[in-house]
Parts: C-alpha cells; structure tokens; sequence
C-alpha cells in the first residue's frame, strides 16, 4: 500500500555445492559463504537504486540435497525505470566475493527477475516461510529440508530478513489493522 504501482524484483544467489576436487563442500560453509556475499554486495543495491525508494526481504530456499539458496525480493517505486541490466553490478560484485558462486549462473537471464505484480512475489517468496504446518512436525518433511534446517540452526541464519524500512511499513500495516479491528468492535451502529 505504500508504494504506488511498485516494480518488484527477485534476485537469486547461489554458489556451487563442490569444491575444487569435486567433492561435496560443507554445508554450512556453502551457506555462510552466500550469506557473506549478500552483505559484502549489498551496497551495491543502493548504488544502482539510489534516488528510488525501495526495500527488501532476503529468504533462503532449500534445494532437494540440503543446501540452500538466496532469494532477494525488493520492491521498488513504481515510478523507477529499472532493468535487468541495472543488477550486473551487483551479480559482479556478488561473484567476485563468493568464488563458488561462478558467474554462469548469476547472468541476468538466470539470477534476476522483474515483475510489476507485487503479490506474484509475495506469494511465491511465502511458499518458503510456513513450510510445515501445525499438526506436522519438522522431522514429518523431507531429509533434504531437515538438513537444510539443522545447517541453518548451526550457522545461526536467519531464514528471513527485512530490510529496516520493511520492517516499518509491516509495523505501520500491524497497527492500521490493529485500529481498525478496536473501531469496528467498539462500533455500535446497528446492523440493517
């Protein structure tokens, strides 16, 4: 609601799950190494976007062998004229900083995704986050999501993460629908 015909965006990061003997790479390692290239690539985000008002979510996605991915979803003000070739600095920086992560698979074609309809990717970025519902245990999913969880815990990752300015506009929306809900139960005009 706060933005006007917002642009969203989904950036995917990723790194290769072998080392250089083409052996499997630690799990937590693989992780760390994605989450550490996100933070150090991050600045160019803002690069590219300054002067647009914008924010992010960050969410890590399993992959059927436990490892895991990075999605980042921004929106932006609908009013930004913003293409997939504005990101290359960004995929750059990201594959300069996370050796693994090779740079094949962070071409704009494959690690960006433009789109105008927010709830696209709002429901698409969701499907990760209640993964399992209440009568179902963790340990009732998949092997490959139990380790994805458990490399998760150990490396003390955050699953999802919004930016400071999401964080405010979900708090601003929270308390709206909080006001809302105290005047229609305090409303006392009959019902036709």
């Amino acid at each position: 609601r706060h933005f006007i015909e917002p642009t969203t965006v989904i950036l995917t990061l990723t790194a290769s799950t072998e080392n250089d003997r083409g052996l499997p790479r630690a799990p937590a390692d693989h992780m760390r190494e994605i989450a550490d290239g996100w933070h150090r690539a991050r600045q160019e985000l803002y690069d590219v976007l300054g002067g647009h008002e914008w924010e992010y979510l960050r969410i890590w996605e399993p992959h059927e062998s436990g490892y895991g991915h990075l999605h980042v979803g921004l929106v932006i003000d609908g009013r930004a004229e913003i293409g997939p070739g504005d990101f290359v600095p960004f995929l750059d920086t990201y594959t300069d900083k996370v050796k693994a992560a090779g740079t094949a698979a962070h071409t704009v074609d494959k690690a960006v995704s433009i789109n105008d309809d927010i709830e696209n990717m709002g429901s698409y970025l969701s499907e990760y986050l209640g993964i399992y519902g209440e009568e179902e245990s963790v340990l009732d999913r998949p092997v490959a999501e139990q380790i994805f969880y458990a490399i998760s815990w150990a490396t003390n990752t955050r699953r999802i993460e919004f930016s400071r300015g999401a964080q405010e506009l979900i708090e601003e929306q929270r308390e709206l629908e909080q006001r809302e809900e105290r005047r229609e139960e305090t409303d006392t005009t009959p019902a036709d």
